[in-house]
């Protein structure tokens, strides 16, 4: 049961994972939902608004990424991006985007420094570049990926999440939290961190994991795979 759904304007996606999707979304929208694209709420248009509060205190921010109005062949750099804030703490999501994405939306939006960013595109090469990270500077990072999985390439490290992805965030925060990792177990992966929580009243802040708290840098996983710096 959704209130309100907000998506990409635009797409070049025909696949039937994306139809399925608008098939669910305007069914939601018949019984009730409210369907906005993120453009329209970044400029407060046919009743979507770019500030959502979300409780006391803590809102969400729509962001502008210039490929709300500007086509690309790239499907990843029409993702919707969004800042949440709470008190002085700001959360960063940027969904797949990727660096050419990465760079406008430095350019088109006043981005503070982050509490808490969620690493774009699942930890990725392509992902994560140094014209964001430097700006946002962030000091919790969350990779949404199962480590070492080789669904997208059978290049280690390209694998989520890339070597090339380590390198830029170390220079910035060692806390980095990852939910699951691959295994040789009938699944296929297990628990790493496992859910991942940020605990805050907008000022003080703790990390709690479902399965454990250790930081990706001291997994064994890690260690095996992986360069820090």
């Amino acid at each position: 049961m959704c209130e309100t759904i907000i998506d990409f304007p635009l797409t070049n996606a025909t696949t039937k994972v994306y139809q399925n999707y608008v098939a669910l979304r305007d069914k939601e929208v018949q019984e009730g939902a409210k369907h906005y694209t993120a453009l329209e709420c970044y400029n407060n248009q046919n009743g979507a608004t770019r500030t959502i509060t979300l409780a006391e205190n803590v809102y969400i921010e729509i962001l502008y990424n210039t490929y709300y109005e500007n086509k690309t062949s790239n499907e990843n750099n029409y993702s919707v991006c969004f800042l949440i804030k709470q008190g002085t703490n700001n959360y960063l999501f940027t969904g797949d985007l990727e660096e050419e994405g990465e760079e406008y939306l430095v350019r088109d939006n006043d981005l503070p420094k982050c509490l808490f960013y969620k690493a774009g595109h699942h930890g990725s090469y392509t992902a994560s570049h140094n014209v964001l990270l430097d700006v946002i500077e962030p000091e919790i990072c969350v990779v949404c990926c199962c480590a070492g999985t080789d669904e997208y390439s059978k290049d280690k490290d390209r694998q989520f999440p890339s070597q090339d992805f380590i390198t830029r965030i170390s220079k910035h925060t060692d806390r980095v939290y990852v939910p699951s990792v691959v295994s040789d177990n009938s699944q296929g992966f297990e628990s790493m961190n496992g859910d991942i929580v940020i605990i805050s009243n907008g000022l003080t802040h703790r990390v709690v994991c479902s399965n454990n708290d250790t930081i990706l840098k001291e997994t064994e996983w890690f260690k095996q795979n992986r360069v820090w710096g």
